[in-house]
């Protein structure tokens, strides 16, 4: 059914709903996403994180977070529409994806500038 997502976690299969895992996925970015203040006060350095360490491992996470939260819309796309163009689908989603991080990108930089933090 649609409201099941079946992933394989170490060769075992188990059922999630789709809701739970975008709920917490969501919820675990958001966190992560105040890493950054750990960062700018040097929490991580308290810790004995150095600071080329600690980007690496949010940006790392931050990713993986992002891509577990992308599956089950992305699984629920493609079994929404017709029979063979599920990779069609797959790569017009992907290319929205793509073109929507790329335009955040610019305005995040065309905001820095007009702020006066370049």
């Amino acid at each position: 059914t649609t409201d099941i997502y079946t992933e394989q976690i170490v060769g075992s299969v188990r059922c999630v709903q789709e809701t739970a895992i975008i709920l917490w996925t969501t919820l675990i970015a958001i966190l992560m996403s105040m890493s950054q203040l750990l960062l700018v006060t040097r929490v991580n350095l308290m810790f004995g994180i150095p600071d080329g360490t600690f980007c690496f491992s949010d940006s790392l996470i931050s990713q993986v977070l992002g891509e577990i939260n992308s599956m089950p819309l992305l699984v629920l796309a493609c079994e929404m529409c017709p029979k063979n163009i599920e990779g069609t689908m797959y790569a017009l989603l992907m290319s929205m994806i793509n073109f929507g991080g790329m335009v955040s990108d610019q305005l995040g930089g065309i905001i820095t500038v007009l702020l006066g933090l370049d």
